[in-house]
């Protein structure tokens, strides 16, 4: 009886503890968007007509009349079902489906912050990161995240059932398939000390096969709307001009120097993703110990990052001077459950100290090159000097480097308190940009 009494006053505290963070976020985000409205720095607020941008309106057009799919032009058999159609069965307009769709990432971040123990700060860190502004929109961000926050869970409790029913959900609401699959077997291989059993060999079949049945699924509904096999991939090559190309150098992305300081900074995180597989399957086959090692939930997010990277340098259109663009590459990785525990999982495991600093300077440094440190920026066209060049880059480090004070106790709470109210503040200034049609991602 005493057991039931303390699970039920741990399980309340830990709420109070999640809506006090919550609500700290949602206050700070309204006091600064309402201040700067009023200062007239912000010259708009959201409505139903201008929070439907860019993606918003193809989701918007599925909830209405369903697929359609034209060979000659852009249609919107380029996306995933599963959010406009539940937007249908809600029978509310855009700013009713941002508030649910709010309510349904607070559902997905309580669920992590419970399953894998966030403090507070942890967690107001994760939720006020910049992209998570797509979790206020009417875009899919929202029931992905909770998707994939239940497979998450899934994971870290051996929970058959929901790993399965989690990733094929996850796969009808957004085109994650094929870099679940890599994640699927790095996890299975990698996660235990023996490389290859008959148990890992069932998981990865059972657990690709609900991927894919998610995927075929998508396939399916589409063909049967628009008569097209595999609309999706058709409509993705032809006109997003997703295609195969080697990276080109200075990365840009579209919308210049208004976003690309973030798509740089999810760049940078896909980096360190792609540095901490290597780092750890080296310690792997060293047989070294590490409680990351035995970690599913950390394998799988961190090959989801290093997934979502390589797509975006090598599948992503060149802008007309050649660049690589890698333009939403910050929607792709922020605004998901996968690098909130990566990010989690470096800050609970990780300390400040000269290996780990030795790793963020370095994948740092290699950022800022891929950026284009040292070369004439495409970007910073408009205002071109080596004035605000070096201010990019410092300022751009400087932000980077709170989250490596985070790892610091004895100056954790300052940095996270920073970078938190940095982060809201960034928050307000891309909802802006988006709600007057600017490129946020």
């Amino acid at each position: 009886m005493s057991l039931l009494k303390n699970s039920i006053s741990n399980q309340k505290e830990s709420l109070l503890s999640f809506l006090t963070a919550a609500g700290a976020y949602i206050f700070l985000f309204l006091f600064l968007y309402s201040t700067l409205f009023f200062l007239g720095f912000i010259t708009s607020i959201p409505d139903d007509k201008n929070i439907i941008r860019w993606d918003a309106n193809w989701y918007e057009s599925i909830k209405n009349t369903g697929y359609y799919h034209f060979w000659f032009q852009s249609s919107n058999s380029a996306f995933f079902p599963f959010f406009p159609y539940a937007w249908r069965l809600f029978h509310v307009g855009p700013i009713g489906i941002s508030l649910i769709n709010l309510f349904v990432f607070f559902t997905g971040a309580y669920i992590l912050f419970r399953q894998f123990s966030f403090s507070r700060l942890q967690l107001l860190i994760c939720i006020s990161i910049p992209s998570s502004i797509f979790f206020l929109l009417p875009y899919t961000e929202s029931f992905f995240f909770l998707f994939s926050a239940l497979l998450l869970s899934g994971l870290h409790r051996n929970n058959t059932r929901l790993i399965l029913l989690s990733l094929f959900l996850c796969s009808v609401t957004r085109a994650t398939t094929l870099f679940f699959v890599p994640a699927i077997i790095v996890m299975e291989l990698f996660a235990e000390k023996k490389l290859i059993t008959a148990q890992k060999l069932k998981n990865i079949f059972y657990y690709c096969l609900a991927a894919l049945a998610g995927l075929f699924t998508v396939v399916l509904i589409q063909f049967a709307q628009t008569g097209v096999w595999f609309a999706f991939a058709k409509m993705q090559v032809k006109f997003w001009r997703h295609l195969f190309s080697w990276p080109r150098i200075p990365f840009c992305s579209f919308g210049d120097d208004k976003i690309i300081w973030l798509d740089g900074l999810a760049l940078f995180f896909g980096l360190l993703a792609s540095a901490c597989l290597l780092i750890f399957f080296i310690r792997y086959l060293r047989k070294s110990s590490h409680p990351l090692l035995q970690n599913k939930a950390f394998w799988f997010s961190a090959t989801y990052l290093f997934m979502t990277t390589v797509y975006s340098l090598f599948f992503n259109e060149h802008n007309p001077s050649g660049a690589t663009s890698i333009m939403s590459i910050n929607r792709y990785l922020f605004s998901t459950a996968f690098f909130f525990v990566f990010l989690h999982s470096l800050f609970l495991t990780f300390s400040l100290n000269i290996k780990t600093t030795g790793v963020f300077i370095l994948t740092l440094l290699l950022t800022c090159l891929l950026l284009g440190l040292g070369m004439p920026l495409a970007f910073l066209k408009e205002y071109q000097s080596y004035h605000r060049t070096t201010f990019f880059f410092l300022a751009f480090s400087f932000y980077l480097v709170l989250y490596l004070l985070v790892l610091r106790k004895e100056c954790s709470a300052y940095a996270g308190t920073v970078l938190f109210t940095v982060n809201v503040l960034l928050s307000v200034y891309l909802l802006f940009l988006f709600i007057t049609e600017k490129w946020v991602a």
